[in-house]
């Protein structure tokens, strides 16, 4: 009976501890929390150049998707690069990667990889889908 209690009396401090740290120490770490200072969500002075560099092979209609999440990047234009490589595919990739060019003239569309001089050079899949604020926060 002694030992009973014994566990009864070490399962409420345990359950004080939890209720301790949950309710009265993370609502403290909270307030004193940096990241919710506006200083913190502000955008950044220089933005680096960032080339977006998509090889392709046989993606066929893929590639307009991929082009309409990249058109919706919030990123600053005269920023940002965006080339698609086709690497001789043998269906209508090439085509597609025609109307990309015609319906994003600031998209790129090439046979090889002209190598940009930007500090960061990213590399997706071509059947991939971003979400607008990708690019907005690289880190």
């Amino acid at each position: 009976m002694m030992a009973l209690a014994g566990v009864e009396w070490l399962f409420a401090i345990l359950i004080l501890i939890v209720f301790i740290n949950r309710y009265v120490f993370g609502t403290l770490l909270r307030f004193w929390d940096k990241r919710n200072a506006p200083e913190f969500s502000r955008d950044p002075v220089v933005w680096p150049e960032v080339a977006i560099i998509v090889p392709v092979f046989n993606e066929g209609s893929h590639v307009l998707q991929t082009a309409k999440s990249f058109s919706r990047l919030q990123y600053p234009a005269d920023k940002l690069s965006i080339i698609f490589v086709d690497d001789c595919s043998s269906d209508d990739t090439y085509e597609y990667l025609q109307e990309v060019a015609k319906t994003w003239p600031w998209m790129q569309v090439s046979c090889c990889a002209h190598w940009h001089r930007t500090p960061w050079r990213i590399f997706p899949r071509a059947p991939c889908r971003l979400r607008s604020g990708w690019l907005h926060r690289p880190a």
